[in-house]
Order: C-alpha cells, then sequence, then structure tokens
C-alpha cells in the first residue's frame, strides 16, 4: 500500500508518521506534501492506495481535480480540517472520504480508522492469483526433506505459531480461531496454514514497519493480537521463529516457533515467545533424591496445609534459578509423577485410595497434559488439602503434646488438691494459654474435665467398695462430701445413693 500525507505543518506530519509507524500500520510507500499543488502533481504521477489530507490547503478549484484522481486510481481517503461546518462535511463527502477529523482529534479513533481502511484495501489482482499456489508450497516447505526450489520469493520468511491456550473462559472452535486471526491480521497480507491444532503464520517483512527489527514489530503485533482475543473471552498464545535467508531453512524456523509455545509451562498463555528472548534449559533430576523422598513423606504424615504448600512450591516454583535457567518441561513432568506416587503410597497406607482415586487418576492427566506448571502445582496442592481433610475427618481427634501433658497429669494427680495454676506450672505455660488451648482442643474447661474424671473414679469405688460417700469423696479429690455429691449429680443427672441404686436393681 501507498499512503500521501498532504499536511502543511511538519510537526503533525512527523506526529502521524509516528502514529502509523508505532501501531505497525503496514505500507510500502509513504509519500508527503505541504501544499495542494504538489499534492496533486503527485497524485497525478504515482498511484496512491490512502490519502490523508488537510482539506483547508485546498481551493474548490482544487478539489474539483483533486476528485478524478481520486476516483481514476481508486484511492482511498481521510480528511482533516480545523472547521466543523456543513461546507467542511459536503466537500468531504464529494471527495468520498471515509472518515473526516475535526481538530483536535482523538489520536485512538484515527489509528483504528487507518487501520481498518487497510484491512478492506483489496489488492490486485496479481498478487490474489499467487495465494493457492503459495499455500501448497508451505505446506511442502514445512513438512517435506530436500525440496527443490525455484523462485526463492515465492514465500514470506518470517514465521509464527498461533494456538489456543488450554485455560479459556469461552470455548472456541479451531475454525473460528482462524476467522479471528484472517480478520485482525488482514492489513499485514498474512499467509495462514492450518495445522493440527495450531496457525502457522507467513509474514512479509516489508509489511512490518515501527522498529529496526521485524522480530520486534511481529511481536508487538502478536501482543495485540493475543489482547484482542483476551478481550473477547478467548486466550492464546504466539511462539516466533528466527527469520531465514533462504527458503530450505523455513522448516526449522517453524519448529522453533513450535517450540517456543513450550515455554507456557513456566510463564503461562496469552503470551508472545520470541527468539530474542532468553530461555535455556538445565539439568534436573527426573525422580525424587532419597533425602526428598523422605522429607516429602514427613510433610504428608503431618497433615499439615502449610507444609505440603512451602514443599512444592520449592520444587515446582521460582524458576529461573540465579543462572537464567529453566528445567526441561518433561523433566518436571516425571518429577510431578514422582510426588505424585508418593502421594498414592500414602493413601493407600491410609486405606483411602478408593476414596479419592478417580480425582487422583485426573491429576495425573492433568500432569502429564496440563499447560503451565504453577495451574499443576495448585492443582496437586488442593488435592493434597483434600486428602489431609479427609483422614482428618475418619480419624479421631488428636490433641497437641501440651493438652497431652495435661490429661496425664490429671490422670496421675486427681486425688490431690488441683488448681489451674498447678497444671500450667506442670507444663511451663500461663494459665490463661493452657484455659483457652485446653477448652478448645478437648471442649471442656480444665476444671469441668478434672471433675469428670473424680466422678469416673468415684463410679468404680461405688461399685467395687464398701467405703461411705465421705471416705470416696476424699479419695477422689473432694474435701466436702455434699459438693461431690452436687457435682456427681450435675455430671450423671443422679445423686451417689440414687446411681447406686440404679445400679442394684
Amino acid at each position: 500500500m501507498k499512503i500521501c500525507l498532504c499536511i502543511r505543518d511538519e510537526l503533525e506530519r512527523n506526529g502521524m508518521k509516528w502514529l502509523l509507524s508505532s501501531n505497525h500500520i503496514p505500507y510500502k510507500h509513504l509519500i508527503e506534501a505541504t501544499d495542494s499543488q504538489p499534492c496533486l502533481t503527485l497524485l497525478s504521477q504515482h498511484k496512491v492506495d490512502l490519502l490523508i489530507f488537510e482539506l483547508d490547503l485546498f481551493s474548490s478549484e482544487e478539489l474539483a481535480n483533486l476528485r478524478p484522481l481520486l476516483k481514476q486510481n481508486h484511492t482511498q481517503t481521510v480528511v482533516h480540517t480545523i472547521h466543523k461546518t456543513f461546507d467542511a462535511a459536503y466537500a468531504s463527502l464529494l471527495c468520498k472520504a471515509e472518515a473526516l477529523f475535526v481538530k483536535p482529534y482523538d489520536t485512538q479513533t484515527w489509528i483504528k480508522t487507518i487501520r481498518q481502511m487497510i484491512k478492506n484495501f483489496k489488492a490486485p489482482s496479481a498478487i490474489n492469483k499467487n495465494i493457492i499456489p503459495q499455500h501448497y508450497l508451505a505446506y511442502d516447505l514445512l513438512f517435506l526433506e530436500n525440496l527443490e526450489i525455484e523462485h526463492e520469493e515465492e514465500i514470506p520468511r518470517l514465521l509464527a505459531v498461533i494456538e489456543l491456550d488450554q485455560n479459556n473462559e469461552i470455548k472456541m472452535s479451531f475454525t473460528h480461531l482462524l476467522s479471528f486471526v484472517k480478520q485482525e491480521l488482514s492489513e499485514y497480507q498474512v499467509l495462514i496454514i492450518p495445522v493440527e491444532n495450531h496457525l502457522v503464520l507467513f509474514f512479509d517483512e516489508t509489511m512490518l514497519t515501527g522498529a529496526s527489527n521485524p522480530i520486534i514489530t511481529l511481536e508487538q503485533i502478536l501482543i495485540r493480537l493475543c489482547y484482542q482475543g483476551k478481550e473477547q473471552g478467548f486466550s492464546i498464545s504466539g511462539g516466533i521463529g528466527q527469520p531465514k535467508k533462504n527458503m530450505k531453512s523455513i522448516k526449522q524456523a517453524y519448529h522453533e516457533a513450535k517450540s517456543s509455545l513450550t515455554r507456557r509451562f513456566y510463564f503461562g498463555g496469552n503470551q508472545v515467545f520470541s527468539p530474542m528472548q532468553p530461555y535455556a534449559h538445565k539439568q534436573i533430576d527426573s525422580f525424587l533424591s532419597p533425602k526428598e523422598s523422605k522429607k516429602l513423606v514427613e510433610v504428608l504424615e503431618s497433615y499439615n496445609h502449610e507444609e505440603i504448600k512451602k514443599w512444592l512450591y520449592k520444587q515446582f516454583t521460582g524458576f529461573p534459578d540465579e543462572s537464567g535457567l529453566y528445567p526441561n518441561p518433561e523433566t518436571m513432568r516425571i518429577r510431578l509423577t514422582s510426588v505424585l506416587a508418593h502421594i498414592h503410597r500414602f493413601m493407600s497406607k491410609q486405606n483411602i485410595e478408593n476414596t479419592l482415586e478417580h480425582k487422583y487418576q485426573d491429576l495425573f492427566q492433568i500432569i502429564l497434559f496440563g499447560e503451565v506448571l504453577f495451574d499443576i502445582t495448585q492443582k496437586m496442592l488442593t488435592f493434597c488439602y483434600e486428602l489431609f481433610d479427609l483422614i482428618h475427618l475418619k480419624q479421631p481427634p488428636v490433641h497437641s503434646l501440651i493438652v497431652n501433658q495435661l490429661q496425664v497429669f490429671i490422670k496421675k494427680n486427681y486425688a490431690k488438691s488441683l488448681t489451674l495454676s498447678d497444671a500450667a506450672k506442670h507444663v511451663n505455660r500461663n494459665s490463661y494459654y493452657i484455659s483457652h488451648l485446653f477448652k478448645q482442643e478437648t471442649g471442656m474447661s480444665f476444671i469441668e474435665y478434672l471433675q469428670k474424671k473424680r466422678i469416673e473414679e468415684a463410679k468404680k469405688l461405688l461399685e467395687a467398695s464398701n467405703l461411705n460417700l465421705s471416705d470416696i469423696s476424699v479419695k477422689v479429690g473432694f474435701s466436702d462430701a455434699n459438693y461431690f455429691s452436687r457435682v456427681f449429680k450435675k455430671i450423671t443427672g443422679d445423686s451417689p445413693r440414687s446411681w447406686m441404686a440404679k445400679r442394684n436393681d
């Protein structure tokens, strides 16, 4: 496409050129004029596809001379003016302008208009005749070995791959993806080859304006494409291959672009991966070491959410390391299956493997085919949480070491005159702390637990001895027989004598 800017002010022209360049608007030639007569001369000498001109530079007679030139060359027009009047609008209509911008105008709207006009631009028929042969040749270059090439210039040599990410908000068909990419990239005259579950895009470097390095421009174009997809509710990623000097190397560029998409394992989706981004692998063990295995077993047996989270994050996050390297994704998948095998053995030991077997198999599939390491790690962590919670539900309550020590202390000393302070001193903690902890873990206060223990022992003495109530109350830690009777009735619902009578019936 050839663009002509007919704008008097040099700063304004430079601003427009910067907008076209920074937004990667594709054109092959751009010519400039600062007044009406030079513009008319350029239009008579060149076939201009898009004219962006300042209406106020032209007289009525000059506009009359301009219109036949526009019609003859099928030139699209964008008109700028400082006058928001009917006359300006009417003159724009006579020139069949696609848009009229009254200064000052919104640059985003302006660039969106230019982009759409270029998308609607019809390439010469000579180019369209080459589309089918180009597709056949492109397929051959991608998949055939030792291909003989007659015309080196037939296929663009800058190649990218676009693929749907696994984690999509909406279900999108491959046909829909193809249609979306064709529409959004139509201004760049991209050769698009559908292959399996991805699209191979061939870009002509001459269409990539905006940066000295065409890869940088292409990367920014694909980033915009990913962003537009995200706005519509779906996620795609792109990979770019190194530009090749000859067409026989296109296959290598294709494998580079396709392989770069495996970087999603560490970086996530909805991204563009360029050969200019540093990325290299390092060697790690595919399986857990004996020391790592032992630690994992200890963490699993603790049933502690925070501990398993800390262990998994240490193993499977924090890349790259200090050297800037990443483990090979396939090695990491093997390592993940090694962890999963330890988890399955732990499930068998707990006799709950059947309960979670279906979810275990789902997790195994996610490890094999999941796209992003962080997502896989989160799924494994969630599985471990569910596993721990299930084990807690199946097991009787397990009290902390301090509460266990207090329970043993009561068991041995219930017959003595015990206080909360005595118990706190025994475990070297303050009274408030152990009171709160004991109630939290047993559901009873320290005194309630002590009285329950004393009454349990009193029941044994009532059944197995001929001691009177006063003697029994003293033996189980009560100094007052009447108080003993009140506590007995409160806990059992009967007085000591009534309880004995019911036992003898």
